[in-house]
């Protein structure tokens, strides 16, 4: 039970550290892509109708 617990912190830990890490690369590539595309570089699906015309 305690194993348990102490790798669930440290996994916790472990992946929040890595997130800020990697935010800066993460950036970086968002603005490469939003400059080379002059696009929007996130996936923005856009949303249809039922057959009942009603917004899915």
């Amino acid at each position: 039970m305690l194993v348990e617990r102490k790798k669930r912190i440290f996994d916790f830990f472990a992946s929040l550290i890595l997130i800020i890490v990697t935010l800066p690369l993460q950036i970086i590539i968002y603005l490469v892509i939003f400059i080379i595309q002059k696009d929007n570089p996130l996936f923005i699906q856009e949303r249809g109708l039922t057959l009942e015309k009603f917004r899915f």
